[in-house]
């Protein structure tokens, strides 16, 4: 069955992180102290639990949610980390969560933009600002990075005849390096394929995939290379 690709992948999702391993660690008292030493999806989604609990009011967990992305690269993530700390020294918890809620209640060009930002960037890089997105509504958004790129880039077609008539992939700009707003389109229609690919491995499945979750699957797919089967279309009455 297709879909046991995708459950393979979503299984095997592992992202470890330790937290403690940021350099100014201890200049955050209570902050970057976790170790996410599996890095599963349980423990991920504690994670992300964790940072819709204090995002509101503590702009230390965006903090740690930046370095945690950061984390792969790992002669880069101190460097990058403390960049955009600096690039927040003005901002608030509060204006940053309020204006990713905007951007997810009105979701266009305009609403990620204006939050992107605040971040003050020196490019126009999305990628580590659509982390936030899916940590605040991850039923819903997924996070785009390198991985997805390649993978879709790789495998966009087939995935999009095995279903014509359901939401379709369009490649990025930079499949092969950073990706920026000229892949705002690719982004786009990355959220609403995941959503849509969620609902049909829920629907064949027993779980609720999450578009966080189809994107996991994508991730770990690409980096291990897993097959994942293009899944046929809902039945007539499955919309």
């Amino acid at each position: 069955m297709p879909h046991h690709s995708w459950i393979e992948a979503l299984r095997s999702y592992h992202y470890p992180v330790n937290l403690q391993n940021f350099e100014d660690a201890n200049n955050y008292h209570d902050w970057f102290n976790l170790n996410l030493s599996e890095g599963n999806r349980e423990e991920t989604m504690r994670f992300e639990e964790r940072f819709r609990q204090y995002g509101r009011e503590r702009i230390e967990v965006w903090y740690e949610v930046v370095f945690w992305k950061m984390y792969s690269q790992p002669h880069l993530r101190n460097h990058n980390t403390h960049g955009i700390i600096a690039n927040l020294h003005d901002a608030t918890a509060t204006q940053l969560w309020e204006n990713c809620q905007q951007y997810i209640q009105n979701s266009n060009w305009d609403t990620f933009d204006t939050f992107r930002q605040i971040f003050n960037l020196t490019t126009l890089a999305i990628a580590t600002v659509a982390t936030f997105p899916a940590f605040m509504n991850p039923e819903d958004y997924p996070m785009v990075d390198r991985q997805v790129a390649h993978w879709v880039h790789q495998h966009l077609d087939d995935h999009n005849v095995a279903d014509p008539n359901g939401h379709q992939l369009v490649t990025p700009h930079h499949p092969n390096g950073g990706l920026t707003m000229a892949d705002f389109d690719f982004y786009k229609s990355w959220i609403l394929w995941c959503r849509y690919t969620a609902h049909k491995l829920s629907n064949l499945t027993r779980m609720a995939w999450r578009a966080r979750d189809v994107e996991m699957a994508v991730f770990t797919a690409q980096r291990d290379d897993i097959n994942l089967a293009p899944l046929p279309p809902f039945a007539a009455h499955g919309h």
